[in-house]
């Protein structure tokens, strides 16, 4: 008996720890829900995350490369973590299905592009309205540099998009058989 109570108050600390270190801390989602606060089942729960599989959530989660150069006020600071609290646990478990759907693709395996497609565009309605919201706190001069690193992270997703492609079109012209 004592035994079983030990085990049970292992497993209900580690769970939740477990949860927090893959999620940051806020994560989390009722026990015995079939599925997760962004609506994705249960049985949709990701693998280990592939060596190839892009960058990991919590770096596209991150914001620190739209503040950089920006030197924020305490109030501000603080209003940005609210921010942070309220779409990363949103963000983060829909960054992972997309990612793992991503890797189940490039394996030749099932894919609904057509949900895969929805999921991505809520994660890029919840991500601008993410940003919005960061933009409204800055000032004049922080919204102008804000703006700057915007502008440059958008442009380096685009050529990184473009050399993606680039591969891509070159692994099927080796693919195809000569003439």
């Amino acid at each position: 008996m004592r035994a079983t109570s030990l085990l049970l108050v292992t497993a209900l600390v580690v769970a939740p720890a477990t949860a927090s270190a893959q999620y940051g801390g806020s994560y989390g989602r009722p026990p015995g829900s079939r599925t997760s606060p962004n609506g994705l089942p249960e049985a949709e729960s990701m693998e280990r995350r592939a060596p190839d599989a892009g960058p990991k959530s919590e770096e596209l989660v991150d914001v620190k490369p739209l503040l950089k150069g920006i030197k924020l006020q305490p109030a501000q600071d603080s209003a940005l973590r609210a921010i942070r609290d309220r779409y990363d646990p949103q963000l983060l478990p829909m960054y992972d299905w997309l990612r793992d759907q991503m890797v189940r693709k490039q394996k030749g395996q099932d894919v609904d592009m057509a949900l895969v497609q929805k999921r991505f565009d809520r994660v890029d309605a919840l991500r601008k309205k993410e940003v919005d919201e960061i933009a409204a706190l800055l000032s004049g001069d922080q919204l102008v540099r804000f703006q700057k690193n915007a502008d440059e992270q958008r442009e380096a997703d685009r050529e990184n998009v473009a050399r993606q492609e680039a591969m891509r079109e070159r692994e099927r012209q080796r693919q195809r058989p000569p003439r």
